[in-house]
């Protein structure tokens, strides 16, 4: 049961990007837990988004 409400739940790093709107506030942990491919994609909108 929890295994499909979690594939429900689950989206790629490209996808969570394209939520993030001017003016969010993104916080995550650091170290060995950062999200290195939400990064590049986030980074690849640099242009588009400010104040984030």
């Amino acid at each position: 049961m929890y295994r499909n409400i979690y594939k429900q739940k689950v989206i790629t790093a490209s996808q969570a990007a394209n939520l993030v709107k001017t003016g969010d506030t993104i916080m995550y942990a650091t170290f060995l837990g950062r999200p290195v491919d939400f990064d590049n994609e986030l980074a690849a909108r640099a242009d588009e988004l400010t104040d984030v």
